[in-house]
């Protein structure tokens, strides 16, 4: 079982890239409304110690379009 402070530390430094998880991105792509903004927030304190800023936003954008197109090709 995981303590408050773990699961506070990993929310605040150590997120997964959308997609990488387990919660089911596609489904709540497709719950929500067409036209709803999205962002994308990605701490990775410790992937940023070798990966600089632009690869990892590449690499955030790129999953996130994964999941978006995911959803566009659920029947």
């Amino acid at each position: 079982m995981c303590s408050w402070a773990t699961v506070h530390e990993a929310a605040r430094y150590e997120r997964m890239f959308p997609g990488e998880g387990g919660i089911d991105l596609v489904s709540l792509t497709r719950a929500m409304p067409a036209d709803i903004a999205v962002s994308i927030d990605v701490p990775t304190a410790e992937l940023a110690k070798t990966v600089d800023a632009k690869a990892r936003a590449r690499r955030a954008l790129g999953a996130a379009r994964n999941v978006m197109a995911a959803e566009a090709s659920k029947p």
